[in-house]
């Protein structure tokens, strides 16, 4: 056996799996994409098994052969059989070998794969005690052979703690290790930690790219080899790696070496595959690859043979199955679609197909499979996100439609700043006359909206009104209508408001915008503390079995919110039990945020501050993820209602419980608060409610210190309640300083949470 130069790093868990599958299998493949370290990890199995129960492992190279005729003569030589006259030396090495116990190591069998399963099937018949460990880019397809498919190191996840990488990612320990060898003294700590772990990132765990790139050490700094990582093919050249031999001297002649086995069809669609990021299905790569000399019909069976040779990954446990290249794999087929010349008309394809299925996924904001479309969308953001570049590059209008399109996409999972990129970097590039600007202008009113910039929002929503009305759109205009009826709303215009949603009830059929205007109505007079009407209109929405979740979730939500306010902790527990499984189920963090909060409001009612502090902190960072704020009227009752009591209540143990909530990633959120929740599989039964009754004035308040108080709490002035009220600003100095007393507060902040707290909601 080879004695390596430098150490074998990681893969315990597949050593000890596969020397346990070696001793009980006869013939054992190892395949994989070139450069995943297949030779290596077979010479330290067959070292450990050398010996074991009398085997003799023996490794036989077969890179530099390139006739198939020796093969037979270059394993004699390596166990030392000579020819005999007259006879095949097949049957002599048969015969020779006979009842020893050995284990073979044939190494880099891919470019004679067929002469290799020959000779290795005579050898297992006629030789009872001979075992194979082969390495290969393709299986050798003889009977009774286990593949093991070798996959490549473990690296650092994005969110893992710089001091916590070294130990916990095989690729961040070979790097280390081989950049020691150019460095001594090198260590990973936490000035290079993150960049260390962009590196293997970047290279996928490959361990002959991570090598290269440690190599590198001797003559840069960690952040030069990151900076560089574009022209990784030209960097991680080996130069300085005196034991890398031949073919994996450089991560390109390894990948090259396989590239050379295909057939001029299949170098065609794996050049074809560097269009696509992130991974792709069957039915877009025949959409995309076919064409030039590749039948659509004949796609399917060159991607398995691509998969078969170890340069495409396949995610089986996908429905439909997922495919994709390696990164490092995806710039080398990327140099060589460059160089074919197919480049631009591939590009296109791939933009056009994928401008289809933004357009297609527009009519599913409407169907009752929102959730199916996007997982869809999110499995394909990075194609998406290629197909949008190459529009902004060269069809503006096209760009405009489909991120117009995908608007809903991007509300829905969150992804507001980067909808909003493309779709004023679309708006810029389009003439004020074109058609497409009016939906776009919606499209991007929609995700300023949610980002709280209503300024924006408001003016978006006003160009988009006019064309609209110019173009007859009678459906896009009360879309519009309903938006601005809820910017008005987040803005403190409630009369307004009001006006926006009544007029798309009054004029739209459609079910989808007639839905979203009864949410938005009734969010409205929730927050004008108008509770029976804002009820009414809510749950004739949350009571309809089809349908779109979101104004479903959304409607659930408020109704739960006008539970809490109500002091009906039993009815709002069921209807944000069921808000949460429809957000969690679209992944919607700003509705889960939501959700959050207003379960902590029930938390601090039952003195239960430090859950409420990490729900809180986990909705906080759900929206800062997301780059998404409160409207000013919910982010006043969050602090008055949950956050100042929680804090005063939990004391010094406030800030730790936040920080708790705040590490949550958007899974453990849901999980956690599902522990306070009753199961829902269906929309709870909606009780007809009427008007709540009279509650007595907290404190003792007079009629009309109750109605300033409202005011107050309602953050009004006490200049702009003299005005309403018609009496002396003075005087409402002097009724505020008596309601002050009466409450034992201190200031107008705490009236509010007062008036909030004893009444549900100021005004009633």
């Amino acid at each position: 056996m080879p004695a390596p130069v430098t150490s074998f790093v990681g893969r315990s868990a597949e050593l000890e799996a596969l020397a346990d599958l070696v001793r009980s299998s006869r013939l054992v493949t190892i395949t994989g994409p070139a450069g995943m370290g297949k030779t290596r990890l077979a010479i330290e199995v067959a070292s450990r098994l050398d010996g074991d129960g009398g085997d003799l492992a023996h490794f036989i190279g077969l890179a530099a052969l390139t006739d198939e005729g020796f093969l037979a003569q270059e394993v004699a030589s390596r166990l030392g059989v000579s020819e005999r006259a007259g006879e095949d030396l097949t049957d002599t090495l048969v015969d020779r070998v006979g009842e020893r116990s050995l284990l073979l190591v044939l190494d880099n069998c891919e470019h004679l794969v067929a002469a290799c399963a020959r000779l290795v099937e005579r050898l297992l018949r006629g030789c009872p005690h001979v075992g194979v460990l082969a390495t290969s880019l393709v299986p050798l397809r003889v009977p009774g052979e286990v593949v093991w498919r070798i996959a490549p190191l473990s690296v650092p996840g994005r969110k893992a703690p710089g001091s916590r990488l070294n130990g916990g990612s095989e690729a961040v320990v070979l790097f280390e290790d081989r950049a020691r060898l150019v460095r001594p003294g090198f260590a990973v700590g936490a000035a290079n930690a993150d960049a260390v772990a962009h590196v293997c990132r970047r290279l996928e765990g490959i361990p002959l790219a991570i090598e290269l790139a440690a190599a590198l050490m001797e003559a840069m700094s960690v952040q030069d080899v990151l900076t560089r990582m574009d022209a990784r093919f030209r960097l991680l050249s080996g130069e300085g790696r005196p034991d890398a031999g031949g073919r994996h001297r450089t991560l390109h002649a390894a990948l090259d070496w396989g590239h050379q086995l295909l057939d001029e069809q299949e170098r065609r669609v794996f050049r074809r595959l560097a269009v696509f990021g992130g991974g792709f299905d069957l039915a877009a790569c025949e959409a995309i690859c076919a064409g030039d000399g590749v039948r659509p019909d004949d796609v399917g069976a060159f991607v398995l043979r691509l998969v078969e040779r170890s340069l495409l990954q396949a995610d089986l446990q996908r429905s439909p199955a997922r495919y994709r290249l390696l990164e490092p794999i995806r710039h080398f087929a990327a140099e060589r679609l460059a160089e074919s010349g197919e480049e631009a008309a591939v590009g296109e394809r791939h933009a056009a197909h994928f401008l289809a299925l933004a357009e297609a996924s527009e009519r599913a904001e409407r169907s009752e499979d929102q959730a199916g479309w996007l997982a869809r969308l999110e499995a394909e953001l990075d194609n998406l996100r290629i197909a949008l570049a190459w529009y902004r590059a060269r069809n503006a209008a096209g760009g405009l439609r489909m991120a117009g399109a995908l608007s809903w996409f991007w509300v829905t999972r969150g992804h507001y700043v980067e909808g909003r990129a493309w779709l004023e970097a679309a708006l810029s590039a389009t003439p004020a006359t074109a058609p497409e600007r009016a939906w776009a202008l919606l499209a991007v009113a929609r995700i300023v909206a949610w980002q709280a910039d209503y300024a924006a929002a408001q003016r978006f929503c006003e160009e988009a009104l006019e064309l609209f009305d110019q173009l007859g759109e009678a459906v896009d205009r009360d879309w519009t209508l309903t938006l601005l009826g809820s910017i008005h709303t987040y803005q403190g215009d409630y009369e307004a408001g009001r006006r926006r949603f009544e007029g798309a009830l009054e004029s739209s059929m459609d079910e989808l915008v007639r839905m979203e205007a009864l949410v938005g109505l009734g969010e409205m007079l929730l927050q004008a503390g108008e509770l029976p009407e804002a009820r009414a209109s809510l749950e004739r929405v949350a009571r309809q079995t089809r349908g779109p979740d979101g104004p479903r979730g959304r409607a659930a939500l408020f109704l739960g919110i006008i539970a809490v306010l109500d002091g009906d902790a039993e009815t709002a527990l069921r209807w944000l039990a069921w808000d949460l499984e429809i957000f969690a189920r679209l992944r919607n963090q700003y509705g889960t945020a939501a959700t959050l909060d207003a379960m902590a409001a029930l938390a601090v009612a039952d003195a239960e501050p430090l859950r409420a502090l990490r729900l809180c902190g986990a909705a906080s960072a759900l929206r800062a993820s997301i780059r998404s704020q409160l409207a000013p009227r919910w982010r006043e009752l969050l602090d008055t209602v949950v956050l100042g009591p929680a804090r005063v209540a939990a004391g010094e143990l406030a800030d730790a419980a936040w920080a708790e909530g705040e590490r949550m990633s958007f899974d453990e959120a849901v999980r956690f608060a599902r522990q306070f929740l009753p199961v829902m599989t269906d929309v709870p039964v909606v009780r007809s409610t009427g008007p709540a009754p009279e509650r007595r004035a907290p404190g003792g308040l007079t009629a009309r210190e109750l109605e300033i108080a409202d005011l107050v709490a309602q953050g009004w002035t006490n200049r702009r309640i003299s005005e309403r009220l018609v009496i002396a600003e003075r005087t409402v100095e002097g009724h505020v300083e008596r309601i002050r007393g009466k409450l034992g507060v201190h200031s107008r902040k705490q009236i509010a949470g007062s008036i909030m707290r004893q009444r549900g909601w100021p005004g009633r």
